[in-house]
Parts: C-alpha cells; structure tokens; sequence
C-alpha cells in the first residue's frame, strides 16, 4: 500500500476535490478514532501527545454521515479535549481490527502505511 506514513505529522486535510464532506467527515472520524485507541488502549501511540489535537477538533459532530448509531456517538459523547471517549465506541471492535491491521500485533513493528 502506497501513501504517507500514518502520523500527526503526516495528516493532511484531504484535498477539497476528494469525496463529499460527509465522505470526509466519515473518514475524519474513523482517523480520530483510530489514534484514540492505539494511544490509550494500545498503549501504542502513532505520534507524541498532543500531536492529533489538531484533527480532533476539525471533527464536525453534528454533520450527519448516514450511520445512526455513529452520529449519535459523536454527537453525545466525543469531545475534542480528551480521547476517553474511546473506551465508549460503538464500533470499538471495528477499531481494534483496524489498528491490528495496519500497525501488527507487535507494537514495536512500525510498518504502517495509509493513504491520506
């Protein structure tokens, strides 16, 4: 797979000819996401505190994306200053299988690739 290294540092906000912005915000939610639970479930961060900030708060909770169940979530329960929100996802499965996927099972194996 060909694209950036997934990391605070490598995130880009998507260009605006990509996607529509619900295709966007689906996809900006799944990023947060993701970086909440390897920072405070994996206990394998995918860059320094602080570093994800910044794609937290660009989080539109209110934007509808067609997934009930994930829209109320995000609506009622995400918040931008802390990643506890994490331990409470509806899709926390989901989560843990993507950063089994992309990251390995060994934390020390750093080969993780998305494109952004």
């Amino acid at each position: 797979m060909s694209g950036k290294v997934l990391s605070a540092e490598a995130f880009e906000p998507l260009p605006t000819s990509w996607g529509s912005p619900v295709e966007r915000e689906r996809r900006r939610r799944a990023i947060i996401a993701h970086a909440a639970y390897a920072y405070l479930i994996a206990k394998d961060p995918l860059g320094p505190e602080g570093a994800w900030d910044e794609v937290a708060e660009s989080v539109d909770r209110n934007l509808a994306t067609g997934h009930d169940v994930l829209d109320e979530f995000f609506r009622t329960q995400f918040s931008p200053m802390s990643a506890i929100w994490i331990y409470n996802h509806p899709e926390l499965d989901k989560v843990a299988a993507v950063h089994r996927r992309y990251r390995g099972t060994n934390p020390s194996d750093k080969k993780w690739e998305w494109a952004l």
